[in-house]
C-alpha cells in the first residue's frame, strides 16, 4: 500500500511534501502565546500566520489548507474517478484530518488512483480552486502595502524579519 498522497502542482514529478520542522512549529505555538488576539480567537484567515512566523509562505499555507481539506479531496477524487472510469488502488494516508473530533487520524486506508510512473497516490483538485491564490499574500503586502518608514530607517534595505517582529509586537 502506498503511504503518501498529495497535491503536486507544477513540473516536479518526484517532489514529496515535507512536514514543518520543530523550529517553525514552535514559532506557531509561540505566536498564540505572544499575540493575545490569536490566543483568544485563533485565526480568521489562516494565511495571516505568514505575517508573524518566518518560514511560512503561500506554498506552506497551501500545504496546510490541503492537509485540512484532504478528506474532501479524497471524496472528490473518488467521485471523479468513478465517473471517468479511472481505477482505484488501496492506499494508506498517514494523516487525515477528522472534522468530527478536530484531530488527525493516522494510517487511514482509502482507494485512490496511482501515478503509474511514481507509484504514488493522486488527489484531484477542482479546477476552479487553482485559479485563485491566498487572499492575503506576504510578498504582495511587503512589496506594496507595508509601511516601511515605520518598521525601519527610511532608505534602508527591506527586511522580512523586521516586519514579522513589528507584527508580533
Amino acid at each position: 500500500m502506498s503511504r503518501q498522497a498529495g497535491i503536486r502542482i507544477g513540473g516536479l514529478d518526484n517532489s514529496k511534501g515535507l512536514r514543518i520542522g520543530e523550529k517553525v512549529a514552535n514559532g506557531i505555538v509561540k505566536l498564540f502565546a505572544g499575540v493575545p488576539e490569536y490566543d483568544r480567537r485563533g485565526f480568521t484567515h489562516f494565511e495571516e500566520i505568514q505575517f508573524f512566523v518566518d518560514g511560512i509562505s503561500k506554498d506552506r499555507i497551501s500545504d496546510f489548507a490541503c492537509s485540512f481539506m484532504k478528506s474532501f479531496l479524497i471524496d472528490y477524487t473518488i467521485d471523479q474517478c468513478s465517473s471517468l472510469g479511472i481505477s482505484l488502488v488501496d492506499t494508506c494516508i498517514p494523516y487525515l484530518y477528522q472534522l468530527e473530533d478536530h484531530r488527525f487520524a493516522q494510517d487511514v486506508s482509502v482507494k485512490l488512483p496511482v501515478n503509474p510512473e511514481a507509484n504514488l497516490p493522486l488527489l484531484f483538485v477542482p479546477k476552479r480552486w487553482l485559479r485563485f491564490g491566498p487572499w492575503l499574500d506576504f510578498e504582495e503586502y511587503f512589496r506594496d502595502y507595508c509601511p516601511l518608514d515605520e518598521t525601519q530607517n527610511p532608505g534602508a534595505k527591506s527586511s522580512r524579519v523586521k516586519v514579522l517582529q513589528l507584527h508580533r509586537r
